[in-house]
């Protein structure tokens, strides 16, 4: 193998490595969220609702979610690679989820509110591959 190619296999593997699995620590942040899981487990089958959100090529089923103070909500990919990134102001505090192509990530919210997402891959801020989890 060429140095070239050496190089950008190392530079993949880096970069793979900094866009998989969770990063919490399980610690409530100020906007109400704690704990992380993600890249783990292959894709397998998903079935939305009940706290589960499937992850699918340019959406997310359900595209709205509403769930009780304290519980959580498992992200279960299913096709392409996505993040999952809470907007701004109405979600201040609560934890993007890096880039993944399989596996379930989780949230537990402890605060009530609207908690907007969308995935910066395939779509903005209320448009394109977006949802929003309400809790009362």
């Amino acid at each position: 193998m060429n140095r070239k190619c050496q190089i950008g296999f190392a530079l993949l593997v880096i970069g793979l490595a900094a866009c998989s699995g969770g990063g919490g620590t399980g610690a409530t942040g100020t906007g109400g969220t704690s704990g992380t899981t993600g890249g783990t487990g292959g894709t397998g089958t998903c079935t939305p609702g009940d706290g589960v959100v499937c992850v699918l090529s340019i959406s997310f089923s359900p595209v709205d979610m509403t769930v009780n103070k304290g519980s959580s909500v498992s992200w279960t990919w299913q096709q392409g690679v996505h993040n999952i990134v809470f907007d701004p102001p109405l979600s201040p505090g609560v934890d993007d989820i890096g880039a993944f192509s399989e596996g379930i990530a989780v949230r537990t919210f402890t605060t009530t509110g609207t908690f907007p997402y969308h995935c910066t891959i395939h779509g903005g801020v209320g448009t394109g591959m977006h949802g929003t989890i309400t809790v009362p």
